[in-house]
């Protein structure tokens, strides 16, 4: 089976089932491509920087995907909600103080890393 760092047409990735944790961010002038939306590899960034820095420090991702929905504008601020499942975690990333839209969704499996 091949790995890879991003599967396009992955299957659904869903809802969350509950919140353990939150983190916001705001859309800076370098997350943007030059069509003026959020840069799709900075969506994996914000999922991984959501989660706690402890299992950080003792795990590396193994595998994300991500579904895109909407695109993401300069200056919006964003939410991102995670629920953690061992060793996956599952991403909504939406924008807040505004219009509240799901931007994207992630999934991420981590693997330990060796010593």
């Amino acid at each position: 089976m091949k790995r890879g760092f991003y599967r396009q047409n992955s299957t659904e990735i869903d809802e969350l089932s509950r919140v353990d944790e939150e983190t916001k961010f705001r859309v800076r002038f370098d997350d943007i491509d030059l069509n003026r939306h959020v840069n799709n590899a900075v969506y994996a960034l914000w999922a991984s920087e959501a989660v706690d820095p402890e299992f950080r420090l003792t795990h590396t991702p193994y595998r994300i995907e991500i579904q895109f929905r909407k695109e993401g504008l300069i200056g919006e601020k964003i939410m991102v909600s995670t629920e953690c499942n061992a060793a996956i975690t599952c991403h909504s990333i939406k924008t807040y103080d505004g219009d509240n839209r799901e931007l994207a969704r992630a999934r991420i499996e981590w693997k330990p890393l060796v010593a």
